[in-house]
């Protein structure tokens, strides 16, 4: 294991001020006892010598092993953790190993138990007859990789390990360390607690298991192909006893931290060692949440006919930006003229790396601003009308440093997050996954022209999916900070013109007089999808906060609205993500917060063409919405 100074040389010559380090290692050799329970099998004394020699502790007091319930994993995290310690002599049972290290700790214990390093199959399963029989033929690993997903839903197994399920629980032990690293960093940099720079933690678990997470690590950042090379690398089958991988959260002067994953594989030949795989990268944080699979995230991704079967994909996509063809003011920039899932998505987590952190997401699903340049060329005038309907000003207004949120910069009717995930679709609201009508209710593409079935498929497989997946991380992350009995907020940020070109728009939702409606909507579908007390708590809190502002204020931003301040569920109630995100019985509520652009777009006779951003009413939206926010978190934490 490295320590921290050498990577401080290796990483650009950047300073970190603290670093947790997280090592990941299968068990050691275990013994064959058929007489014993396999929760009960332990290491032989080649495996005990191997975790041993393993280890490289630097400070005991700030170290914690953790193991799967089987003796075996616990025994090799303790003895990794602990082997170069004076006293321990590498012939100790788990028991006396426990005695040793716990000596002087008032309670608990230094070798801990922690369920999600383990596998849990049941081999009389179709699922797990398949496995076991993989795994004797020593390609379990390639197994797991490229068939454990798709045949459990296929034989409906909702509980035994998989390739993604074992990934997901390797991802959320890290992302617990993630989320303490800046609490650790100040611990560290208080001289009065005399704490050394690296805290350290050891997971003993078994094959499979950490292999799932750092193959799907490497998928996300490197491909598939890269992936294959690191099963191959490993025979198909998995990591050799004691074999594994380290993470480094490393935290940097700033207010930021890196996230380094280190592995490297090596085996003897005549010329001594040679390098067969390495695997030495920084990562963003959001692909550590990417992989987190929560109970109702498998459950939902169910209903995508796109998902289950697809492959990973990274295809770009060469892109436009609508509005800027258009010669309109544009809000949002990529690197290149091309789009990727990866770029495609805009999440701001900021708020997710404080200690606190109000219980509210936001989610910006119809800000994108970016068409492929294909579908631009066979779009018809309708069509390039038609995208350039954006919600204005939800790129600024819906983001805040102390609200976590998700936004998209692929337009709304290529492929709009705010649809159910069906490729046909009888919806109560217009518009599909993808767009084939216009706003005025043309057609969008030139005929013969129209997007083929394949080609929505394939745009709905790279952006919806990523879309969801980041809007089911940042609400699973806010969900794992709760208390018992506390709730969270969604709310799908959305705008609405009242300009001339979108009459025929608002006919579909039953409006005649848009320039009627109010500066806020909110729609949680008629009361199902958020709790009362919180919709009329944030309801009281806005108007209490508009009402707070310089009377000349007031006044500019209701200088074209004559619809009030908030109305709810007319004429927008919430399309799909209200109720998809929702899960008011585990306390997780949403609802779609609208606003009304004449607030803060400035246009020449009511034409949407002339639009031009306010910036200054922009931000002072942004703090009414976001200070609203603020007001009800004790309600979401305390429960009323």
């Amino acid at each position: 294991m490295e320590r921290l100074e050498d990577i401080q040389k290796s990483e650009s010559h950047e300073e970190y001020t603290s670093k947790i380090e997280l090592s990941f290692f299968r068990h050691g050799e275990k013994e064959n006892n058929k007489s014993k329970s396999d929760l009960d099998i332990e290491l032989t004394p080649v495996g005990k010598k191997q975790a041993k020699e393993k280890s490289d502790t630097k400070n005991m007091k700030q170290s914690v092993a953790f193991g799967s319930p089987r003796t075996r994993a616990q025994e090799t995290a303790g003895f990794v953790m602990s082997g170069n310690q004076e006293g321990i002599t590498g012939d100790e049972s788990l028991e006396e190993l426990r005695e040793k290290v716990d000596k002087g700790l008032a309670k608990g214990s230094k070798i801990g138990v922690d369920r999600r390093l383990d596998f849990g199959i049941d081999f009389s399963s179709e699922f797990g007859v398949s496995a076991l029989d993989h795994f004797k033929r020593g390609d379990y690993l390639k197994f797991l990789v490229e068939q454990s997903d798709r045949l459990a839903k296929e034989s409906g197994d909702e509980t035994s390990f998989t390739y993604s399920r074992g990934a997901s629980n390797i991802a959320s032990i890290i992302d617990k360390y993630i989320g303490i690293a800046k609490r650790w960093d100040k611990l560290v940099q208080d001289e009065q607690k005399e704490y050394s720079d690296t805290l350290e933690r050891f997971f003993g678990t078994h094959q499979g298991v950490n292999e799932s997470f750092l193959a799907k690590v490497i998928e996300k950042t490197k491909g598939a192909e890269e992936r294959d090379k690191f099963v191959q690398a490993l025979s198909n089958q998995g990591f050799d006893y004691t074999e594994g991988f380290e993470v480094d959260i490393l935290n940097k002067n700033s207010d930021e931290f890196a996230i380094r994953i280190r592995y490297k594989k090596e085996v003897e030949d005549g010329d001594g060692k040679r390098l067969v795989f390495e695997f030495n990268e920084e990562i963003p944080h959001e692909v550590i949440k990417d992989i987190i699979i929560t109970d109702e995230k498998i459950e939902k991704i169910s209903q995508f006919p796109f998902v289950m079967d697809m492959e990973k994909r990274e295809r770009p996509v060469k892109v436009l930006n609508a509005l800027e063809a258009r010669g309109l003011p544009t809000r949002q920039s990529i690197e290149s003229d091309e789009i990727t899932p990866e770029n495609a998505v805009d999440v701001d987590d900021r708020a997710l790396r404080e200690r606190e952190c109000v219980s509210v997401c936001f989610g910006r699903p119809h800000a994108g601003e970016y068409i492929p340049s294909d579908l631009w060329e066979r779009a018809t005038e309708e069509g390039k009308d038609t995208f350039i309907f954006v919600d204005r000003g939800t790129s600024e207004i819906f983001r805040s440093k102390d609200i976590p949120s998700v936004g998209t910069k692929l337009s709304r009717f290529i492929v709009d997050p705010n649809r159910a995930p069906l490729l046909e679709q009888n919806s109560k609201v217009p518009g599909k996954v993808l767009w084939y009508k216009g706003i005025r209710g043309g057609t969008m593409y030139k005929a013969g022209q129209e997007p083929t079935g394949e080609e929505v498929r394939n745009l709905a497989e790279d952006f919806y999916v990523s879309y969801y997946n980041k809007m089911m991380g940042v609400i699973g992350s806010l969900a794992d900070r709760r208390g018992d009995n506390e709730r969270i907020l969604v709310i799908d940020g959305h705008s609405f013109p009242i300009s001339s070109v979108v009459h025929d728009y608002f006919k579909l939702y039953g409006v005649e007089n848009p320039e009627e409606l109010p500066m806020f909507i909110i729609g949680d579908a008629d009361g199902t999808s958020c709790d009362q007390d919180i919709r009329d708590a944030f309801t009281h809190a806005l108007e209490k906060n508009f009402n707070a502002l310089d009377d000349s204020i007031k006044k500019r931003l209701t200088k074209h609205i004559k619809g009030g301040l908030v109305g709810v569920n007319h004429p927008f109630k919430g399309a799909h993500n209200v109720e998809f995100y929702g899960e008011r019985q585990k306390g997780v509520n949403t609802f779609q917060l609208e606003c009304n652009e004449a607030a803060y777009m400035d246009e020449v006779d009511n034409n949407y063409n002339t639009g031009a951003y306010n910036e200054e009413n922009i931000l002072i939206i942004q703090k009414l919405i976001e200070k609203t926010c603020k007001n009800i978190d004790h309600l979401l934490k305390n429960n009323g």
